[in-house]
């Protein structure tokens, strides 16, 4: 029998704690999550496994994991859990860094998760343009449009210029290129792990697009409602 050697990540242990999942540890893998689960599939039961994953610190296993994202994070496994391990929120968390897993550059997609960094986020663009107005001349106050009669002309106060075309044209090619190309490596790993099934993909989607547009599998949720 080929043996298997396990490489925990003690890093993304302390990642998951850190992004929402600091009851990780209280799980002692009794099940009861994935019994009071209405919406686990019956041959691949989650988040009992999800959860010993993440305590292993597993995160490719994780990270291939389709199930992760069947959770609805509904809290019934919560409620019903005898350690308080919440797994609704453990779940949460490896979703929190799947996202930034397959984004890049890293850095980025870090800073984006982080509410500490929001600020230093919208700040980059303001100082961008500032910058480009003040060394073409158009934050000059001094010089405020203004009508004989009605006053200050608030139509021409803020400075129109065709820089701002090409920024935005090249963040808006920018995030598609980051989003396809996230989801082709989530879907490459999804299917080396879960494997792929036939089937017609249009039918497929339009199906996966309904759900998740209607929620209805929100109705199998009890605590919720």
């Amino acid at each position: 029998m080929a043996e298997q050697i396990i490489k925990p990540d003690l890093n993304f242990i302390n990642d998951v704690i850190s992004s929402g999942g600091e009851s990780l540890k209280k799980c002692f893998q009794c099940a009861t999550c994935s019994v009071v689960c209405n919406l686990t599939p019956d041959d691949k039961p989650f988040p009992r496994k999800e959860m010993l994953h993440a305590q292993w610190g597993l995160k490719d296993k994780l990270f291939s994991n389709p199930d992760i994202w069947l959770c609805y994070q509904c809290s019934d496994c919560t409620a019903y859990c005898p350690r308080g391990a919440k797994p609704g929120e453990v779940l949460g968390a490896i979703r929190k860094l799947s996202l930034q897993h397959y984004s890049s550059p890293k850095f980025l997609a870090k800073m984006a998760g982080d509410v500490k960094y929001l600020l230093l986020l919208f700040a980059v663009p303001v100082l961008i343009f500032l910058t480009y107005l003040g060394i073409t001349g158009k934050l000059d106050f001094a010089n405020v449009p203004k009508d004989p009669v009605k006053g200050i002309v608030f139509s021409k106060l803020i400075p129109t210029t065709f820089f701002i075309d090409p920024v935005f044209i090249a963040a808006a090619v920018f995030a598609a290129i980051v989003f396809a190309r996230g989801i082709m490596r989530f879907w490459d790993d999804m299917s080396r792990n879960a494997g792929t099934k036939g089937g017609n993909i249009i039918g497929a989607a339009v199906s996966v697009i309904t759900e998740i547009l209607a929620h209805r599998r929100f109705n199998k949720c009890e605590v919720t409602k």
